[in-house]
């Protein structure tokens, strides 16, 4: 559109603006002839001032002229100066229009109708200056009469009262008119305000807003939104349909839902569906569908929708978090468990399949993460998940339990035969070597597989797994071990053994039974090893072997034992005390106690409460050398702890394991007892005397005691002798018995058969 240099209203005008304002001074000379005829008919009938004919042409013509001339400056240079040259120029048109017919102040209704189109073209405030300058030409006119310039039908002075008063009743209308106006315009400002406002709001809003025919769903109106939230331009949009960009399996329960909501509501709840982005992307976005087709405005269906995309795939990924192993990737024990559940409900149906669970555990992990660090154990679980994977049928399942827990689900599985293949062709699959921090290492597992029984639940299932497990890795590691009623039975055993141990202390059921060791050299006592029994209420008395382990396992073993160092060394003070006796005693020490950070305290608080001087009473604890080489700069460090506290040690079952010679000189010891594996061959075996006569010999070099342990006939006794030992024990000496039971005072005068 061609622009002038004019500028209106702080806009440049355009021709269009300028041939709308010179359309009134085209109609103002279109109507000067129709004017001139009426004169001439006027004057002709004497309703009119008898003027010469040119008077009136050149009221006419003239006022259209300088009317029309500052209309055309007012266009162009737009200000108050020219507002008020144009109004001027009007009121002087309508002033000699009015007055050359000689009824002047009669026909002042010319000036409200002049106001009229100034106050409609240049807004409410322009009745001001309509008003001063028709009051100015009223008079101007007024003036003419007085001076006989101007003709009149009224005589003086009547005609000037009646311009007083006409100019009155036009100030009252126009200041009426011009009020009517500004609160006319007030309304259509704050209306136009507030639409500007809206649509500001809607073109920048990032929600989208589209607006649709009902019932086409035809886009009439879409917001500035849809670029970033479709990759469309508004205009491709309208006089398109929904269902361009909707995903086709939303639209029919979309619609659904949206007319059953609208049926019984103007707005629908927040509802979540799939539209595809211009770079062919589907994407998430909720929506909210009002109905306003009432509203002529409107006439439509709204739909206000964001982009949801990215919360959705928030949700997504904190959903997968929720049911898998954030390391391996796997399926976690909530997801396992309900395809577990699942493949129950399956085999219910037909029992001829059913699942099997298969529940792994790596041998020996803790040796990676100690050696290597975490790091190297996290890849080496990687590594181990991705042979699980590779191992397993189409539609089997392996789950991470944690730590290097591994647990999978077969499904379809007719028989036990068919579950053990599975089993079998996962260690096949673990048996090449892994490499791991650029180092190899050869991994086995020890796996348990549980069959599915009718009546089980999916926790009973894995349970059994997890039970065979545990018997497999107990019979060697490596290995497989099929779940059968017999583990059940004794998974169950142990869990009562368990249970009931906890309130044996408490009950008062633990017994100590002693057993003395005897100086070889004279066959004297010179201690005792404290054994702990258990006054079963419906067992019996129980063997150590029928709890320690789980004791061990749970923990329990920790208060056993404080219990045991405490009863013993309140015996031994006893025995001492009456009989004036300087007995020695040998506690056992687990492995489970030996690495609790309590035990040097707890050891100092029992030798306190009973008063007994390590010293006097030559107080050993036994420490088996499998459990010192667990970590053996740690076992070192806590035996030395012990030392100090004039504690003396011993290491139990010499020559078993894999012990090195190197630990008599690395830790505080003072007593080595020789196992009774090597002492039962005494006499008839010539290896075993051998073995013993180099521990007895070696440990004499390095200064320490040897006690040789499971003493049952005089031939070995004989033999323990002849090669130096200084003590013995065993059943040939004196079985284990109660305080009460045994007499320490007889005990030193047995002599060999």
């Amino acid at each position: 559109m061609k622009r002038t240099t004019s500028v209106i209203k702080g806009g440049w005008a355009n021709d269009e603006e300028i041939r709308a304002g010179l359309k009134p001074i085209v109609l103002g000379y279109a109507v000067n002839p129709v004017a001139m005829a009426a004169f001439w008919l006027l004057r002709g009938w004497h309703l009119v001032a008898d003027e010469p004919f040119w008077v009136y042409a050149v009221v006419l013509w003239g006022g259209a002229l300088l009317a029309s001339g500052t209309e055309i400056l007012f266009r162009l240079r737009p200000s108050r100066l020219t507002l008020h040259a144009r109004i001027c120029m009007q009121a002087a048109a309508v002033t000699g229009a009015i007055y050359a017919t000689g009824w002047g102040p009669v026909l002042a209704i010319a000036y409200a109708f002049m106001a009229q189109e100034n106050v409609a073209l240049s807004g409410a405030r322009t009745w001001r200056v309509t008003a001063l300058w028709s009051v100015v030409w009223l008079t101007v006119g007024e003036v003419a009469i007085a001076h006989g310039v101007a003709p009149t039908l009224i005589r003086q002075p009547l005609v000037h009262g009646l311009a007083g008063l006409e100019a009155l009743g036009m100030l009252m209308v126009l200041r009426m008119a011009g009020a009517v106006t500004a609160e006319k315009e007030q309304a259509e400002g704050t209306l136009r305000a507030s639409e500007d406002r809206f649509r500001s709001l809607v073109q920048n809003s990032s929600d989208l807003t589209l607006v649709l025919e009902v019932p086409t769903s035809v886009v009439k109106y879409a917001s500035e939104a849809s670029t970033r939230l479709l990759g469309r331009r508004p205009e491709e949009l309208v006089g398109g349909t929904v269902s361009q960009f909707v995903h086709p399996e939303d639209i029919p329960w979309l619609r659904d839902r949206i007319m059953s909501e609208l049926a019984e509501h103007n707005t629908t709840q927040p509802t979540e569906f799939r539209v595809r982005h211009a770079s062919g992307e589907w994407r998430f976005i909720e929506a909210v569908v009002a109905n306003l087709v009432d509203q002529p405005s409107i006439g439509g269906v709204v739909i206000n929708a964001r982009d949801v995309t990215e919360r959705k795939q928030a949700e997504a990924a904190l959903e997968h978090q929720a049911v898998h192993d954030a390391l391996t990737g796997l399926p976690n024990r909530v997801l396992f468990v309900d395809r577990l559940d699942q493949s129950i409900a399956r085999a219910q149906r037909s029992p001829s399949d059913v699942p099997a669970v298969v529940f792994l555990d790596l041998d020996r992990f803790k040796a990676v993460n100690d050696s290597l660090g975490h790091d190297a154990g996290d890849e080496l679980l990687v590594a181990v998940s991705d042979r699980l994977r590779a191992a397993l049928r189409p539609g089997d399942t392996v789950a991470r339990f944690g730590g290097d827990e591994f647990v999978l689900l077969c499904e379809g599985v007719s028989d036990t035969a068919d579950a053990e293949q599975v089993a079998g062709r996962i260690l096949t699959g673990l048996d090449a070597p892994f490499t791991v921090a650029g180092e190899e290492f050869q991994v086995s597992a020890s796996l348990g597989v549980a069959m599915y029984e009718q009546g089980q639940t999916a926790a009973d299932v894995v349970r059994d797994a997890d039970a065979a497990m545990y018997r497999a890795k107990a019979q060697g590691r490596g290995r497989h071990q099929l779940f059968d009623a017999s583990t059940r039975e004794e998974d169950l055993q142990r869990v009562h053994t368990e249970s009931a141990l906890r309130h044996a202390l408490d009950n008062g059921e633990l017994r100590v039974h002693y057993q003395p060791i005897y100086e070889l050299d004279g066959l004297r006592p010179v201690a005792v090893e404290a054994l702990v029994r258990w006054e079963h209420p419906t067992r019996g008395l129980l063997p150590p072997a029928a709890f320690l382990d789980i004791a061990e396992d749970s923990g329990l073993i920790v208060p056993v034992g404080a219990w045991v160092l405490a009863e013993s060394c309140r015996q031994v003070r006893e025995w001492n005390a009456e009989l004036g006796l300087s007995l020695g005693l040998s506690v056992n020490l687990s492995a489970r106690q030996l690495t609790e950070p309590d035990l040097v305290d707890m050891v100092r608080r029992t030798l306190d409460a009973s008063s007994v001087d390590p010293a006097d009473i030559e107080l050993s604890l036994e420490v088996t050398e499998t459990l010192v080489l667990r970590d053996p700069a740690a076992a070192a460090a806590r035996l030395e702890e012990l030392r100090k506290l004039g504690v003396k040690l011993a290491i139990d079952d010499f020559g078993t394991g894999y012990s090195s010679l190197s630990y008599l000189r690395q830790f505080p010891v003072s007593t080595v007892k020789v196992d009774c594996a090597f002492v039962a061959g005494l006499g008839e075996s010539a290896e075993d005397g051998a073995i013993v006569s180099a521990i007895v010999q070696l440990s004499h070099a390095l200064g320490l005691q040897v006690v040789a342990e499971g003493v049952e006939t005089e031939q070995q006794l004989e033999a323990l002798q002849r090669l130096g030992c200084d003590a013995a024990q065993g059943f040939l000496l004196e079985v284990p018995r109660p305080a009460a039971e045994l007499n320490i005072a007889t005990c030193g005068v047995r002599q060999p058969a």
